[in-house]
Order: structure tokens, then C-alpha cells, then sequence
């Protein structure tokens, strides 16, 4: 039951077959990738085809766009220069070193899930400049999953739990969880550090997927585990939060983003936590607890992630 799993198989094989690694063991930590190595690659809007893809959210990198500029009007813009254009470049040139970057476009899939991804990478001939690859295992997964997922959360914590007023706290990012429509999987990233490079990316298979969302709100895995701990309601009803904010020893705040054609809809939820107890902390700003179980707290998880009716 640990979160997170050790890494498992190699990190470049096809896309369908690390799928496969991440749902038998259900957790596998991927490769570490650098911000100039995630930030030289662009996937292709429609690499992903619209079965796996579902509704999802839709991000347009500045290298989609560039390429689409040198295919127009546009073709005789010259490249932009300068380091940041050669650090992308040489990133690029690593990558494919490493084998996470083929020149061109896929091969054709056979089975029911895509194995490579058609994208634009930095030139490393070229700094400034773009041009078609193709996306391999690991580098594959992590930017299909950060480019279009179905829905993405962001788990944030407080530093100050016995906060009086949590909603005005400074929340501090825990991680982002990426979902896919299929296969049914989500891509964890954990807050990066400030000013290094991103730590690794998690591959989670369900139900290792909704233990971390627990986790996220302040559940303790073993609460879980048990039935009469996870049905158990502290006494007494709501209460100002500015009253039961001195026994908090944490309070976490979980917002999840759905697309509703060219929109988002954006849930969020707030929870506080003492050993023992748990609150969900609702109104405005926050600003009343109602002591609930852990069972109670489910449906209210399942509510943030279950995509909206689309009229």
C-alpha cells in the first residue's frame, strides 16, 4: 500500500505497455525529466485519439504555435535566439539521446491504446527553431497526461491549521493530480522546489489514486483500513470554525478543474483534521466546521471528480 511505488520496467517502452506496468502494480514512479526537458516538447492536439482522449482539457504550447506559424504566412519569422532558446535545443538533443525522442512521426498502433505520440520538440540543430517527433514511454505518458487531461486537482495545504480564518491563509501547493478519460489512471506531480527541477511523476492506477486524494484532505491510510474508524462521527454538530480552529493540527484545501466545452467548471473542498476528527469547513469563507466521518467525506470526493452534465 505505498504511496509512492518504485520505479518498474523500461522507462521507453511503448506507451500501451507502461499502462499495463502501472495497473499490476498500481503505482510506479517514472522518470525524472528536467523543466527545460518537459518545457521542449509540445504534444499535437489531436496525437491522442478522441476514445482516450474524452473531454479533456486543452493546452496550446508557444512551440505548437510556432511550428503552425513556419507552415503560413509566417515562414520567414527567423528563429528566436538567445540561451533560453539554446537550453530548450540541447534539451531536446538529450532526450533523444536517451531515446524518449524520435525524429518524425509515430509508427501505427495496433492494439487499443496509443504507444507513441505525434508532437513538436525544440530543434537541437536549430535553437530557436522546431520541428515534428515522435514521443516514446515515459516522456510520452507525462506529457499527454499534463496536456490533455479530463480533469486535473491541486491539493494545497496551510501552514498556519489553528488559523482562525483559513480562507485567507497562505495555502501552500502539495501536488497536482492529471486524469486520464482512458485508461483509467491519473498522473501525479508533486510541488516542484523552488528553483530546481521537478521531482518525479507518479503513475497511480485506482484505488491507489483515491488513497492519495485522502491523504491529501488529512486521512490517515490506516483510518481507512478500518471500518469503525472510517464510520466513526466526532460528537456535537457545526460550530464557527474560529472556534475549533485552535484543535486543528491540519486543514487542507482540494480544487479540482473540469472543461465544459471552451469553459471550466472548478469544485473545491475544504477539510480540517485532529487526530480522530475530521471537519468539512463550508461557507464563503470558510468560516463554519461540521464534524463529519471519513465514509461522509467520500461522496463528497466522488462529487469533485465526476465530470459535469454538459447540456
Amino acid at each position: 500500500m505505498s504511496l509512492f511505488g518504485k520505479r518498474q520496467g523500461q522507462s521507453t517502452l511503448p506507451l500501451s505497455q507502461r499502462w499495463s506496468q502501472v495497473y499490476e502494480a498500481g503505482e510506479i514512479v517514472l522518470t525524472q525529466f528536467s523543466r527545460a526537458e518537459l518545457d521542449c516538447v509540445a504534444l499535437g492536439p489531436s496525437s491522442v485519439p478522441e476514445r482516450e482522449r474524452g473531454r479533456a482539457l486543452q493546452s496550446v504550447g508557444p512551440l505548437m504555435s510556432k511550428l503552425a506559424a513556419t507552415t503560413g504566412d509566417a515562414a520567414s519569422v527567423p528563429p528566436e535566439t538567445g540561451p533560453d532558446a539554446v537550453m530548450l535545443s540541447e534539451a531536446a538533443a538529450r532526450l533523444e539521446k536517451r531515446g524518449f525522442i524520435r525524429p518524425g512521426l509515430p509508427y501505427p498502433t495496433a492494439g487499443p491504446l496509443t504507444d507513441e505520440l505525434g508532437a513538436v520538440a525544440a530543434d537541437p540543430a536549430n535553437p530557436g527553431g522546431v520541428r515534428e517527433v515522435t514521443l516514446i514511454g515515459d516522456l510520452a505518458l507525462v506529457t499527454r497526461m499534463r496536456s490533455q487531461p479530463c480533469w486535473v486537482a491541486e491539493a494545497f495545504s496551510s501552514p498556519e491549521p489553528a488559523r482562525p480564518a483559513p480562507a485567507d491563509t497562505q495555502w501552500q501547493l502539495a501536488g497536482r493530480m492529471y486524469a486520464a478519460h482512458r485508461p483509467s489512471a491519473v498522473l501525479v506531480e508533486a510541488a516542484f522546489p523552488d528553483g530546481g527541477d521537478p521531482p518525479p511523476f507518479t503513475a497511480l492506477w485506482q484505488p491507489s489514486a483515491a488513497r492519495l486524494i485522502g491523504r491529501w484532505l488529512g486521512v490517515d491510510p490506516a483510518e481507512t483500513a478500518d471500518p469503525e474508524r472510517r464510520a466513526y462521527l466526532p460528537p456535537g454538530g457545526p460550530v464557527p470554525t474560529a472556534e475549533a480552529a485552535a484543535g486543528f493540527v491540519s486543514v487542507h484545501f482540494l480544487r479540482v478543474v473540469h472543461p465544459v466545452g471552451q469553459q471550466v467548471a472548478i469544485r473545491s473542498l475544504i477539510t480540517a483534521a485532529a487526530p480522530g476528527r475530521h471537519w468539512l469547513l463550508e461557507g464563503e469563507q470558510a468560516e463554519r466546521a461540521v464534524p463529519v466521518s471519513i465514509d461522509q467525506m467520500t461522496p463528497r470526493v466522488d462529487e469533485l471528480v465526476t465530470p459535469p452534465v454538459v447540456s
